[in-house]
């Protein structure tokens, strides 16, 4: 198959890797650009950190607050940023298996709200609002932006040709964000019909909610990971012509 995927480019290089070992013809549309923004984090009274996606953990890899951040248990989704974070030298993760708001509950039932505050690490946009979540089980939680997300402007030229010419079999969409601004650009360049006919490869429900009517067919992972991800592909290529 040929298959779009629009992860920015750190997070998309392993799964595009396993994408062509599979025997697909793999396409980079990165939607997102990752910057890091300037952080003063305080950390006195905080008796765990959350970070709901990697692109937190990066933007704080390289900060003076790295080494007192290692010592607090930390709650992440995945298994791939459980990974990134024990190589980041975190010792107390704990990896929810499924997603954002899952791992608010997973937080609430491990935790102590008279144990301190929750410092949760985000990015300028949040697909699910965590600190909300958790303020309402009795939480003080600290909201820390690290990073934000700079939007692409346009679709790559080859990734518009591929859509046009119908050689696009599926796109790999991994968040609401990604979802519904790929499909602005697809109207932007005047292949949203084209678009529809792509089967839209999604990592939740929430973000299958965000593709609307952008698509004829969608698919939607069992779980929010890569791995479940990857089995989505298998899944579709099996029926593929």
């Amino acid at each position: 198959m040929h298959i779009i995927v629009t992860r920015p480019e750190a997070d998309a290089a392993d799964l595009m890797q396993q994408l062509r070992g599979l025997g697909h013809t793999v396409v980079s549309s990165p939607l997102l650009t990752m910057r890091p923004t300037p952080v003063a984090l305080q950390l006195d009274g905080v008796q765990a950190v959350i970070a709901t996606s990697r692109n937190a953990l990066r933007a704080i890899s390289e900060t003076p607050h790295l080494d007192k951040l290692q010592r607090l248990p930390l709650f992440v989704v995945g298994p791939a940023s459980a990974r990134l974070a024990r190589e980041l030298g975190f010792t107390d993760v704990t990896a929810g298996d499924r997603g954002a708001r899952e791992l608010a509950t997973a937080v609430a039932q491990s935790s102590s709200a008279a144990g301190g505050a929750m410092l949760y690490l985000s990015g300028d946009e949040m697909a699910f609002d965590m600190p909300s979540a958790l303020v309402e089980t009795g939480f003080d939680v600290r909201r820390q932006v690290v990073y934000e997300a700079v939007q692409a402007s346009q679709l790559p030229e080859a990734v518009r040709a591929d859509i046009r010419d119908g050689k696009a079999d599926a796109v790999v969409l991994m968040s609401p964000r990604t979802a519904k601004l790929f499909g602005k650009l697809t109207v932007d360049a005047g292949v949203a019909e084209q678009a529809r006919g792509i089967v839209h490869l999604c990592l939740s429900p929430a973000v299958a909610s965000a593709v609307g009517t952008s698509a004829k067919r969608v698919m939607v992972a069992d779980r929010p990971s890569s791995e479940e991800m990857l089995a989505l592909v298998k899944e579709l290529a099996s029926n593929h012509p």
